[in-house]
């Protein structure tokens, strides 16, 4: 199908059929048609920066996602300042996280958060998980702790916050994070097997 440059609703909902395909590269290629004639549509902004996220996060080479999630975050910075709310915030704060800029997610993350009237546990977790890259432990484990209320039983949460938590040296309370973690996985978690044999002794000997 041959589309007119300059339809820009046109390439969107194409990207849109791509984008829940799971084809990202087609849809990133779409969206950046669409763009290129509608360079402030906040739709195509903000489904090009999803999709460039998660074309990123299936790339293992470090050097090949990069420049998606350099792009991702350009394209996430317009959307904002065509429309800031607590969505183009999580977006962009997302974003930073993938590149590993980790006080500029903290920032945007941390707004997102103030601006949202019903915060997920995705967004508390996104952001202790920000806090933790940069050692605040205490605002860590408190956005971690929200996100274990909101979604009790994901493993990542609680595997996260067992690390927080150990970290502040809480053991008992990291211990039982991380034990809530090795049942969930059904027992078969190498690495949190790992956490729980380093934290037990800990307690046992009063650290």
């Amino acid at each position: 199908v041959k589309l007119d440059p300059r339809d820009s609703d046109s390439w969107y909902y194409l990207g849109v059929q791509y984008f829940r395909g799971g084809k990202m590269t087609e849809a990133i290629s779409s969206l950046r048609n669409g763009l290129s004639a509608a360079p402030r549509n906040s739709e195509i902004l903000g489904l090009l920066a999803e999709s460039l996220l998660r074309q990123g996060a299936a790339v293992d080479d470090e050097k090949k996602s990069a420049p998606l999630f350099d792009e991702a975050i350009k394209t996430a910075t317009t959307l904002r300042s065509v429309r800031e709310d607590a969505d183009s915030l999580d977006l962009l704060g997302r974003a930073y996280l993938a590149a590993g800029k980790f006080t500029n997610a903290e920032m945007t993350l941390s707004r997102a958060l103030e601006t949202s009237k019903a915060p997920t546990a995705t967004l508390y977790f996104n952001l202790g998980f920000a806090h933790s890259q940069n050692k605040s432990w205490n605002r860590a484990a408190e956005m971690l702790s929200q996100a274990s209320k909101m979604s009790p039983g994901d493993l990542n949460t609680l595997y996260y916050l067992g690390y927080v938590l150990e970290n502040l040296r809480r053991y008992q309370q990291a211990l039982d994070a991380y034990t809530r973690a090795w049942e969930i996985s059904g027992r078969s978690n190498a690495d949190i097997k790992a956490s729980i044999d380093r934290v037990t002794p800990l307690i046992k000997n009063g650290v």
